[in-house]
């Protein structure tokens, strides 16, 4: 029965700079939660604007290349339909025709390759150097 007995010589726990300082946190909780709520709002807003901005870029440059390429290929299809209707006519022999046409497109598409390509993919940023 001796193993029942509380122990009366027990010193009473002393404060540690842990529980300090866990009872400030608890006697200022709502001050810091509504710190912690206007850091997430800044935050949050400055990413939704960086992100709409970017949206904004990439809808603008598909934009931008969707129309380059609808007037590219309806230039090429006048040029086909016009040397196709000369031909038919005898004013142009096939062989120039075929020559004209390989040309045209030839040289839209070298175009589409050299100035239109590069916006259709982002540059990726470098990383900073460590």
């Amino acid at each position: 029965m001796a193993d029942d007995e509380p122990i009366k010589d027990a010193e009473p726990a002393k404060e540690t700079d842990g529980s300090k300082f866990i009872a400030a946190l608890a006697e200022n909780e709502k001050p810091i939660g509504d710190l912690a709520e206007r850091i997430e709002r800044i935050v949050d807003g400055f990413v939704s604007k960086r992100e709409k901005a970017r949206r904004t870029e990439r809808e603008g440059r598909s934009r931008f290349v969707s129309k380059i390429i609808k007037w590219t290929f309806g230039v090429i299809g006048l040029a086909v339909l016009g040397t196709g209707v000369l031909t038919w006519y005898g004013v142009v022999p096939p062989e120039a025709f075929t020559g004209l046409v390989g040309i045209l497109v030839g040289a839209l598409i070298t175009f589409l390759a050299d100035h239109v390509a590069p916006y259709l993919y982002e540059a990726e940023e470098a990383p900073p150097d460590s």
